[in-house]
């Protein structure tokens, strides 16, 4: 897994390069349909939206990468939170 999630780190990150990017967590899981998952968050620090764009073609570039770098054909589903979010998310399970 460490070398799955070195991979997704680094394509968010290339592909979010002008964002504050703070965490980049990948996640073994199964859908509803007890299909294989990565659960990914990306948490990130920006004032602003995200680039649609890029957020919307982000899962194409993963799986792009894990199945050429890796030969993983596991799908990746993205979550984007924001830093704020993701703190008050910690203090209210807490």
């Amino acid at each position: 897994m460490d070398e799955i999630q070195k991979l997704i780190d680094r394509v968010v990150r290339e592909r979010f390069k002008d964002y504050a990017i703070q965490s980049v967590t990948a996640v073994r899981d199964t859908d509803f349909e007890d299909e294989n998952v990565f659960r990914v968050t990306v948490v990130f620090d920006h004032k602003g939206p995200l680039d649609a764009r890029k957020s919307a073609g982000l899962v194409r570039h993963l799986r792009h990468a894990l199945i050429g770098e890796l030969q993983e054909s596991t799908f990746p589903i993205v979550a984007f939170i924001s830093k704020s979010d993701a703190a008050r998310m910690r203090t209210e399970a807490a």
